[in-house]
């Protein structure tokens, strides 16, 4: 690559488990170069927590953490102020302001392109208008490359999805070397409820994926599968959620315990998460109202510790294989 190529930063957090084939085949064909962040460690943790304000929740502070490290490396750091990225949908309002926040302590090289794809009728016109934003922005005019990058990026992205679909973690797609999947035929299988950037950042989820596999564990997750066949089992409730998120976490949890899919699910959140507050309660109910599968929530922060959370994983576990014995007894 030339020595003086255009860099654009991408803090590996938030919507980076979700978006980072298209955005990086998007900026690699506009002859951009982009540079993600490391793994969080707990260094990244705590620049986070000192720069962010308390009310922000867990994710977002580890996501200042990784935009500190970016920032004075990289000639621009990406930023899209998301409102909706689905129709009829919104973001977390959080991420809307997160650009503003960050202009706030004085940092000017952000990237940050409107992504409002609520209005159907206006979809691919928003779609379009974000991108021709963000390549003017690293001084690229023409729609013709501009559409040629597009399309490589929507690309990129359904491959992802596709890959997702058949299994894979997000953490081992996206790692360089490619880590294969960890699979036991026959195992039980646990569903995993969260956000993709709760659930797939390991000082975050506090190894989760980690325990749950080395004790033998199959692991589902609402990735997993496509954002339609969610959308349509969360669609059952009386009133329809407008929280993208939400929406895919309930579709999970109701399609897992309608076909009995999992043997047991575990809810991940953070302190402080507004949609989680009410998500959270939904699933609980919905959950508990079926009577047939364990349920487990975790609530963590930055002062969780992972000895404690193990020792509440281990209970459920074993809950877990008693009902599996049982059933073999009853049955």
């Amino acid at each position: 690559m030339k020595e003086n190529m255009l860099t654009v930063g991408v803090p590996r957090a938030l919507l980076y488990y979700d978006y980072f084939p298209l955005w990086h085949a998007f900026f690699t064909h506009l002859g951009v170069k982009t540079v993600v962040s490391s793994p969080t460690t707990k260094a990244t943790l705590d620049s986070g927590v000192l720069a962010a304000v308390d009310e922000t929740c867990l994710p977002v502070k580890v996501f200042y953490g990784h935009f500190l490290e970016l920032v004075d490396t990289c000639d621009l750091i990406f930023l899209p102020r998301l409102v909706s990225v689905e129709p009829r949908t919104y973001i977390c309002p959080k991420f809307m302001g997160l650009p503003d926040l960050l202009r706030s302590l004085g940092y000017r090289n952000l990237l940050d392109p409107v992504i409002d794809l609520r209005d159907p009728r206006r979809y691919l016109h928003n779609l379009w208008a974000a991108a021709m934003t963000t390549a003017q922005s690293v001084g690229v005019g023409s729609a013709v490359q501009v559409g040629r990058a597009l399309w490589a990026g929507i690309k990129a992205q359904r491959t992802y999805r596709s890959q997702l679909c058949q299994g894979l973690m997000p953490s081992e797609l996206l790692s360089k070397p490619k880590v294969a999947p960890a699979k036991a035929d026959g195992a039980r299988t646990i569903g995993l409820i969260g956000h993709p950037y709760t659930l797939f950042d390991e000082v975050i989820n506090l190894n989760l994926l980690t325990f749950l596999r080395a004790h033998g564990y199959r692991i589902l997750t609402p990735v997993h599968y496509r954002v339609q066949l969610l959308t349509q089992y969360a669609r059952s409730l009386p009133k329809e959620l407008f929280w993208s998120y939400g929406r895919r976490m309930v579709g999970a949890a109701l399609l897992w315990s309608k076909y009995h899919l999992v043997d047991g699910i575990i809810h991940l959140e953070t302190f402080g998460c507004g949609t989680d507050s009410i998500t959270g309660e939904l699933i609980e109910r919905l959950i508990r109202r079926s009577g047939q599968l364990p349920y487990l929530l975790v609530t963590i922060d930055e002062h969780s510790g992972e000895a404690g959370i193990r020792t509440r994983l281990e209970a459920f576990c074993d809950m877990i294989e008693f009902n599996a014995i049982k059933g073999a007894v009853e049955g």
